[in-house]
Formats: structure tokens, C-alpha cells, sequence
């Protein structure tokens, strides 16, 4: 039953479907926005930069950022946030299974290498490989 001058109930809304997502409106947008580290901006330029590769480690992105994402990149206490970091613009990191720590070996020092999210498990550890590999 509609009340006088009230809104239509949503059962009787033609295309409604109540376990739909709700509209993802402006303020919506703004409150993600606000949510957004300023790094994951300069890790994207960054990747850009080196042309988007399917795996980079961190010297490499350090070598073509910013001074302040350089310093930022390299800093001990943001070790933590780096891996999250790298995740939310589209990388995530490889463990070595033939070493006890999972590092890779890339120009001759122990590194996490980042690969594409979108890879499947196998394609990401040939990446990470090839990326070690090529570096000696």
C-alpha cells in the first residue's frame, strides 16, 4: 500500500532487485578518493614509465620514480605498506620456493620481484624466473 505522498515501495518498483549493489554515486567516489595513498599515483607513473612490465622489483621502480617515492621506496619503515602498496595498481610479489627466504637473486642481491595480479600462478613464477635470470 503506497502512503499519500511517500515513496513508492521497492517491491513494487519496476527492475528493482534489492541484493543489487547500490549506484556507485559522486560522494561515494569522494569518500574512495579520500581513502587513496598519495604513493599508489606516483607507483603507477613509476610503472608507466618502465612501460607497465610483467615483473619489476623495487630498485628498478626506484630507479625511474620521484625522488620522494624513491626515498619513500627504500625507507625500512614502510617495508610493511610496500606489498599493499603494490597491489592496490595491479602487482603483487613472487615467493622463490627454491630458497629458504623466497628471495630472488637480481643483479646479484637477494629482491622481492613483483608481478602482474592478472597472471596466472605459473606465468607469474616464469616471470619472476626470466627477470632473475636475465639480470646475470
Amino acid at each position: 500500500m503506497r502512503q499519500p505522498n511517500g515513496p513508492e515501495p521497492a517491491n513494487q518498483r519496476p527492475n528493482f532487485d534489492p541484493k543489487a549493489p547500490p549506484p556507485k554515486t559522486a560522494a561515494f567516489w569522494d569518500v574512495v578518493d579520500a581513502n587513496r595513498a598519495p604513493e599508489d599515483a606516483e607507483l603507477a607513473d613509476a610503472l608507466d614509465a618502465l612501460d607497465s612490465p610483467i615483473a619489476v622489483t623495487l630498485a628498478d621502480l626506484a630507479g625511474r620514480a620521484t625522488q620522494s617515492l624513491a626515498d619513500w621506496l627504500r625507507d625500512r619503515k614502510n617495508a610493511r605498506q610496500v606489498p599493499h602498496r603494490m597491489e592496490a595498481v595491479g602487482y603483487v610479489s613472487v615467493r622463490n620456493d627454491a630458497t629458504k627466504d623466497g628471495l630472488w637473486v637480481v643483479d646479484r642481491r637477494r629482491q622481492v620481484i613483483y608481478v602482474r595480479h592478472e597472471l596466472a600462478l605459473r606465468d607469474r613464477i616464469v616471470a619472476a624466473k626470466t627477470l632473475s635470470q636475465e639480470s646475470r
